[in-house]
């Protein structure tokens, strides 16, 4: 069932479409209450100052702002304002000729971003994308966003805005099912591979639902970043913002593991690079090239724009040469327009499919300049039927019934084997021109994105006319002898040098195939001479590549270096004896020289608490590093770097030491290399930090908590101070990832986070863990139109103490919190009251009080759930795709959903309950809890009071079960009153729950098990909440905080598992440590079963061996114990001296109870 209904949804949603019936023009999605806003440079300025220092009070008002910007902030509620890339002028990725000289960075990722920036467009713009914020407004209808959206536009401050879209998934080699792959021969890859079969050096970026890096066919081909695999878990090895990212990243659970859980990414990697002639599956088209596998697409089948573009950048920040997007959205982003263009000023090469509408309006990336969209054509050449078309469209590619690799445990496309699957759509015609172009790249790393496309497209086998611009389908082997010609070409590796520096140089001529060697001649304005010896690539015939340093001085010719200066011109010429046609000709490229390094017009520095904030301007476009430490001269132990090209810069220095002097030199290098490192001739750059720092207080020291932790680092306390917090600074706290704590001076009730409608309280999206705390918080009026409205954890697991979440809503699921995509936070002492999750839509609105989904799984330890609501599943908590909390002496009382008031289970959730207590709760179906494919586990636990139409206790729809022991099911309620179906009902459809000694009201036995009664549990006081067991032997009264007797017992004393241990429960009381009053043999039933607070029964009460709890032991108990004879494991009814094995001397305890029974001697 689970799997139909995902299977049905991501139909819908990704460009590898199965079925006509899955075709259609998606509707034009996006966040709510969410704006993407590119600001001017003034403003972005004054912006990110205020985010840094907030306002007093923590308002979101940018005063020094434009009268109109600062009015419409007020006017459309601005809730929240964050930059989209944090830090993004600093975390970029520092080239080798800025490397340290602790050498921190990869000399491998280094070399390749360098080679990869040597095919930089010449005139290409660099986007600043460190001006772009993300924007929450608190806007009443979608008309109003508009409305706001349109405002925003208009005003002067403003470079654009829009809102944030959601997008969707749109040789011979030995390799067995390579026959199979029509799409290989129809593009003429076998002659493309007679020249070359691709480098491992090409880099291909997969931008989709994640790779199986662990499949067969692909494993040998992942991109791997090595800092990563060779280092520490949980530590970012190389410093590039992420955590654990071997093979990628996973932006949606926020993790380094970017596995595919649907296939569609798998799939398409395969078509890419699939490893050739490995005597396994299918051939890729460049057989060696390195996937990089990005994750942006979930498990629900879309993504943000938002994210989108955060793996391009991660894919230009670590080497990618080629990104292959097999996705599209009918909505035109100039954010997303922005990344491309930034990936394409760093020389990387991108391609997006068309997109399956059957129309000729555009998809977005495919119809971005600087972008190659590709159709889907079959074997025909005729255009896939759902293929879209026309001007905006580049080139054809297979894309129709083609054959290639599925992810384990996927179910995307027509299965053909264990490890291959069958898919059609333009997300499959997509692959096949990135793998074009990395083999392309492979052979000839020095060509430009207009140079591979030119190949391509001039190249490409006549279509239909009308399908693309081209009109053309790729033809591998043509392209592939075009970049390798006869008529032979050379290339300079760059349009600039420096002076000292190395000038490379490719040569390609298919005629000169296994030549070896080959001369070239370079000359300068400045009247030098050189010759160049190039040699043959050893793996690609017919290309030679060579080197010679610049120098200084009068020209000397034929000395083997060049002496220039700057501004002077360098030509390279090649004198080819046959072009092709059997006549001689001349080729020749040029490149002018720099020799100039850049200066520093200005420094500014500013020291605050703990941080420093350096401001450079220097007269060229430059990127910059500050090096600095406590001594002057060094050594130089920290270093900050900002890496975006730019005259100013504005670097920030965190985590310094209190009343300490530091030290700094500065180190800038431009677009060609000339690097200075200035030190402030000799003496150093200086500033001095704060005499005294008084901590982390908030708001003694620090306005807001967000600026108290933004400035902590590992292991730091920030202490609230008592008192009600709002405003910006003030919700949406981020802990950023840090290993801190947050806490009150004086607990929940004094420290209070009312987050005004505006967000949630706190956001943990940097995988947190357990060492991030919050501690003693209340957390109140949180509101969000999606997950979360107290607290939500995204791929993080932070411990939460001694906190109240109430009064705080989300419009999908998770009113108190949500934890999702393995998150697996520990919660102590928390209580959750009076959420909600409320959604027009019928399938939404779960989780009133907690919501748990894809594969999550907080552990929760006296946790109080009361008066939550969702207007569909789960008041309580709801549970789905996987989750599996565990839940240990919580309480859950008058929660009210149409679908399991307390607790809803849905998808393979597997929840474990232990002393835990369902009261109150109210819904339609299963007022305590309801599950559908699924299957909790509630181990001394009580439900009374619950009530609902079907099934007041515990209602089990399609495919859902319980595993009950020890537990109590007494007075839930539904339409048919209070008999035992009213306890738990496996409805129509349900799996069949399994149920031991459990007191349940009604018990008839149809419902089978061992050891389960139907007898009055006898509670204290069931009206006051009062769940422990009367007993005349001893009972703990929790009101008067004292042990005391009752004139009655019940009969679930003494009454549980007898193979259970009893844990926590005691073998006397204070009183009677003689147990003059009672003994305890068995567990109890019920919540208190296993603790310190559980009843012990008077003398006589209880037959340890009466494992049917008839009342007697007898020829049944034989047969239970014969049943568990010999059996090794925990908790089985027949080890009644619980040593884990029901055995001879288990038999011996047997046979003493019998007799004893009996009245017969031993």
């Amino acid at each position: 069932m689970k799997k139909t209904v995902l299977s049905s949804l991501a139909l819908l949603l990704f460009s590898a479409v199965l079925t006509p019936a899955a075709i259609g023009a998606a509707p034009r999605r996006c966040v709510p209450n969410e704006i993407i806003v590119k600001f001017r440079g003034t403003a972005a300025n004054i912006i990110e100052r205020q985010l840094q220092l907030h306002d007093s009070a923590g308002n979101p008002n940018f005063l020094p702002l434009s009268y109109h910007l600062a009015s419409l902030n007020k006017k459309y509620r601005l809730n929240r304002i964050k930059p989209l890339l944090k830090d993004f002028r600093s975390r970029q990725l520092n080239l080798e000729p800025l490397k340290g000289a602790d050498g921190r960075f990869p000399a491998k990722k280094q070399k390749r971003i360098l080679e990869r920036l040597k095919r930089v467009p010449k005139i290409a713009k660099v986007p600043d994308l460190g001006n772009i914020y993300k924007i929450q407004l608190n806007c009443e209808s979608r008309q109003s966003l508009e409305e706001a959206l349109a405002e925003y536009r208009n005003n002067p401050d403003v470079e654009y805005a829009e809102l944030n879209y959601i997008v969707s998934a749109d040789s011979i080699p030995n390799d067995p099912l390579h026959a199979d792959q029509w799409a290989l021969s129809k593009i003429s890859a076998e002659g493309a591979w007679s020249v070359y079969t691709g480098s491992s050096e090409t880099v291909v970026a997969v931008l989709d639902t994640g790779v199986d890096y662990n499949h067969r066919d692909l494993r040998d081909n992942m991109w791997v970043n090595e800092a990563e695999l060779n280092g520490a878990e949980g530590i970012d090895e190389d410093e590039n913002g992420y955590v654990d990212d071997i093979y990628g990243y996973n932006f949606i659970y926020n993790n380094g593991d970017p596995f595919d859980d649907y296939g569609h990414g798998t799939y398409c990697s395969g078509i890419i690079a699939a490893r050739g002639d490995n005597d396994l599956d299918i051939t890729g088209i460049c057989w060696n090239t390195r996937i990089m596998a990005l994750k942006f697409m979930g498990l629900f089948g879309d993504g943000s724009t938002s994210d989108a573009v955060l793996a391009i950048y991660y894919a230009v920040e670590n080497g990618a040469d080629i990104i292959s997007n097999s996705w599209s959205t009918a909505d035109e982003s100039l954010l997303l327009k922005d990344a491309v263009d930034y990936a394409h000023s760093q020389g990387v090469i991108i391609v997006a499919s068309a997109g399956n509408d059957d129309t000729g309006l555009p998809r977005y990336p495919a119809c971005y300049k600087n972008v190659i969209s590709v159709a889907a054509t079959d074997a025909d050449d005729q255009r896939w039927p759902y293929s879209n078309y026309g001007d905006c469209v580049d080139i054809a590619a297979p894309g129709v019934d083609v054959l290639s690799l599925s992810a384990e445990g996927a179910f995307v496309g027509v299965s053909n084997n264990r490890y291959t699957t069958i898919l059609s759509g333009t997300s499959t015609a997509c692959p096949h021109i990135a793998g074009a172009c990395a083999l392309l790249l492979s052979a000839n790393p020095l060509m430009t994105f207009d140079q591979v496309y030119s190949v391509l497209t001039r190249t490409a086998d006549p279509i239909s006319p009308g399908i693309c611009l081209s009109n053309g389908r790729v033809n591998l082997s043509e392209a592939m002898h075009a970049v390798i010609p006869s008529r032979g070409y050379i290339s300079f590796d760059s349009d600039y040098y420096a002076r000292p520096g190395v000038v490379g140089m490719l040569l390609a001529d298919w005629d000169l195939k296994n030549k070896g060697s080959q001369d070239a001649t370079i000359m300068t304005s400045g009247g030098d001479l050189e010759k160049v010896i190039l040699t043959e690539r050893t793996s690609v015939l017919g290309v030679f590549t060579g080197t010679i340093s610049t120098g200084s001085g009068e020209p000397f010719k034929e000395d083997r270096t060049v002496q220039v200066s700057s501004g002077e011109v360098i030509t390279v010429i090649y004198f080819d004896a046959n072009d092709g046609n059997g006549n001689p000709s001349a080729t020749m490229d040029n490149a002018l020289t720099d020799c100039e390094v850049p200066a520093l017009l200005d420094v500014q520095v500013e020291a605050q608490n703990l941080v420093a904030s350096i401001a450079l301007t220097t007269n060229e476009s430059t990127r910059a590093q500050v090096r600095y430490g406590p001594a002057r001269g060094g050594p130089y132990t920290f270093v900050q770097e900002n890496i975006v090209w730019a005259n100013e810069h504005v670097i920030k220095l965190r985590f310094l030491l209190i009343d300490t002097v530091y030290y700094f030199v500065i180190d800038l290098i431009d677009a060609v290399g000339n690097k200075v490192t200035l030190d402030n001739n000799g003496l150093c750059y200086s500033f001095s930090t704060s005499a005294e720092f008084p901590g982390f207080q908030v708001p003694g020291v620090y306005p807001t908590i967000q600026a108290a932790i933004d400035d902590a680092s590992e292991g730091d306390t920030i202490w609230i101070a008592d008192g009600q917090y709002s405003g910006e600074g003030n919700f949406d706290i981020d802990f950023k990832g840090k290993a801190i704590t947050v806490k009150s001076e004086n607990g929940p009730e004094n420290c209070i986070i009312d987050c005004q409608f505006k967000g949630r309280g706190f956001d943990f999206h940097n995988g947190e863990g357990e060492k991030s705390i919050l501690d003693g918080i209340k957390i109140i009026n949180g509101s969000v139109s999606g997950f979360g409205g107290g607290i939500r954890c995204t791929a993080s697991s932070p411990t939460i103490i001694n906190c109240i979440i109430t009064g705080n809503s989300a419009g999908e699921y998770g009113g108190g919190m949500c934890n999702s995509y393995n998150s697996s936070p520990k919660l102590t002492n928390c209580t959750f009251s009076e959420n909600s999750a409320e959604s027009k839509l019928s399938a939404l609105g779960s989780g009133g009080g907690m919501c748990n989904m894809v594969n999550s799984g907080p552990v929760l330890t006296n946790c109080t759930f009361s008066g939550n609501f969702a207007n569909h599943s789960g008041a309580g908590m709801y549970n789905s795709e996987n989750s599996n909390p565990i839940l240990a002496k919580c309480t859950f009382t008058a929660n009210t959903a149409r679908h399991g008031g307390g607790m809803y289970n849905c998808y393979d959730s597997t929840p474990r309950l232990a002393n835990c207590i369902f009261s109150g709760n109210l819904a339609e179906y299963g007022g305590a809890v309801k599950s559908s494919e699924a299957t909790p586990v509630l181990i001394n636990c009580t439900l009374s009071g619950n009530s609902a139409e079907m099934g007041g206790g515990i209602w089990n729809g399609w495919g859902g079960s319980a595993e009950l022991a020890n537990s109590i099911l007494w007075d839930n309620s539904d339409s048919g009153g209070m008999d035992e179906s009213a306890q738990i009902n496996d409805a129509q459809g349900s799996k069949r729950s399994v149920i031991k000694y459990c007191c349940i009201r009604g018990w008839t036995g149809i419902l089978g098990g061992i050891g389960n009664i139907g007898a009055d549990p006898l509670f204290a006081d069931p009206d006051t909440g009062d769940y422990h067991l009367k007993s005349a032997g001893w009972r703990w009264d929790s009101e008067h905080q004292q042990w005391l007797h009752d004139e009655m017992t019940s009969q679930c004393i003494d009454a549980g598992n007898p193979g259970s241990p009893l844990k926590g429960e005691l073998l006397s009381v204070p009183g009677d440590p003689a147990n003059m009053w009672g003994t305890n043999l068995r567990i109890n039933m019920g919540s208190y079963g296993g603790t310190a607070e559980a009843g012990m029964p008077p003398h006589g009460w209880s037959l340890l061996a009466d494992m049917t709890n008839d009342g007697i032991v007898d020829s049944k108990d034989f047969a239970v114990q014969a049943q568990y004879w010999m059996r090794t494991g925990n908790e089985q009814p027949g080890d009644l001296d619980r040593n884990g094995m029901a055995d001879t001397a288990d038999l011996a305890l047997l046979t003493q109870d019998w007799l004893e029974d009996h009245n017969l001697e031993y």
